[in-house]
């Protein structure tokens, strides 16, 4: 569904931030971004629940742990990506993952990918130094652009390495509401990418890391 905007005079559809109303030239006011809500679930993947891993997992040589999740080994300097929903516009996406060292997890968004290319945004979470980030990527034969929208910011609802962690995006037209651990942490507004897929990502940095995938769900925005 797409949160739609509307001019309070004449109802006809605004853009945000915009200074007047296309259709009766009224002046806008913009005292608050809207807060975007989570509503009915597209799809829902609890991994240390299921049966068995899934080819995409297994080519990755996740490790299954029933009853928590499916752990990886990273190698520095490297990540490993999967796809939890097809192409949609304005969604509620969570993560949840559990690191024990200095790797981290992200939330891929409006993301669009061939072979190696992909370009998105992305929430990323470092949970050894508690912080996260959002930014713009894109990504092709090996040469990453990065455009960081929230630079890599510290905040104590981030949990320390070894337990788990939650991350949300939420995005509806040009508005994105971040999240962590059910906190909200910050809103975006910016409108380059307007549709796409929803991923994971589990990467390590400076030294190899372990990681367990716990869980990922895809929602309608209310």
């Amino acid at each position: 569904m797409t949160r739609a905007l509307d001019c309070n005079k004449c109802g006809g559809p605004v853009s945000f931030m915009s200074a007047f109303c296309p259709w009766c030239r009224v002046p806008l006011t913009w005292s608050d971004v809207p807060h975007l809500g989570r509503g009915a679930v597209i799809v829902e993947r609890q991994y240390g629940r299921e049966p068995q891993l899934s080819p995409e997992l297994a080519k990755w040589k996740g490790r299954p742990e029933p009853g928590v999740g499916v752990w990886f080994d990273m190698q520095t300097n490297k990540s490993t990506r999967g796809k939890i929903v097809r192409p949609i516009a304005d969604v509620a996406a969570t993560l949840t993952c559990i690191v024990h060292d200095s790797g981290g997890f992200g939330l891929y968004v409006r993301a669009h990918d061939a072979q190696d290319a992909v370009v998105c945004y992305v929430m990323r979470v470092r949970p050894m130094y508690r912080s996260y980030n959002f930014m713009r990527l894109a990504s092709a034969a090996g040469v990453v652009h990065l455009d960081r929208i929230r630079p890599w910011e510290a905040v104590s609802v981030v949990r320390p390495a070894g337990q788990s962690n939650t991350i949300e995006v939420r995005c509806a037209d040009s508005i994105f509401n971040l999240f962590v651990n059910d906190t909200h942490v910050a809103t975006v507004v910016d409108a380059r990418f307007g549709f796409g897929e929803v991923h994971w990502e589990l990467s390590a940095y400076d030294a190899p890391s372990r990681i367990c995938l716990v869980s990922a769900s895809v929602h309608h925005v209310a």
